[in-house]
């Protein structure tokens, strides 16, 4: 525990020193692209809202909790771990105040996608297939559904899957007959668990 000592004197009187005892002050910063929430064993922080508080220079256990859509990627600072709980003993340095940092990495869970080719020239009549590659990020497992906008009359597209929890799909461009000659730009859309792309 820091000590703060303070030492007066007066004409003729012996000094007095003034001690007061300073238990460690906790900050828990959070860090990265995602969310989550912080606590404490024993209580005093719940980081969410309350991110700092005193706590003895015996052990303590800090718990991070991902939001929904969120992983927890580790801690550093002054507690160094991996798993969502961190255990500890809170000191600060002789000469370095009384605030022990710690902070706590959030990432949000998603994916990207690319085509390839990403762009194809067909006779009508005919057919073509294109790869939908999924790169999938912080343990993102939800399925990601595909759907596609700006499709003509005339042409079809066709997904498979239309859901996939793999990490890619194959889509088939067909154009009928009747489609006129032309360029048709088509938008891919995919989502996935709130997560649109």
């Amino acid at each position: 525990v820091p000590v703060i000592v303070n030492a007066t004197d007066t004409v003729g009187q012996p000094p007095t020193i003034a001690v007061t005892a300073v238990p460690p002050l906790v900050m828990v910063t959070k860090a990265g692209s995602g969310s989550g929430t912080v606590t404490s064993n024993p209580e005093g922080i719940n980081c969410g809202g309350t991110c700092s508080s005193g706590f003895r220079s015996t052990p303590l256990t800090l718990t991070a909790s991902p939001a929904a859509g969120s992983t927890f990627a580790g801690w550093s600072g002054a507690c160094v771990a991996t798993t969502t709980t961190c255990t500890f003993t809170p000191m600060v340095a002789p000469t370095g105040g009384n605030v022990v940092n710690v902070i706590a990495t959030f990432t949000l869970a998603g994916f990207s996608m690319a085509v390839a080719p990403n762009s194809m020239s067909l006779a009508q009549g005919t057919n073509g297939t294109a790869t939908v590659s999924i790169a999938r990020t912080a343990g993102f497992t939800a399925p990601v559904n595909l759907g596609f906008a700006g499709v003509p009359a005339g042409l079809t597209i066709t997904p498979n899957p239309v859901t996939t929890t793999a990490e890619s799909a194959t889509i088939t461009i067909a154009p009928a007959l009747s489609l006129g000659v032309g360029n048709y730009p088509i938008t891919l859309n995919a989502t996935a668990a709130g997560v649109p792309q």
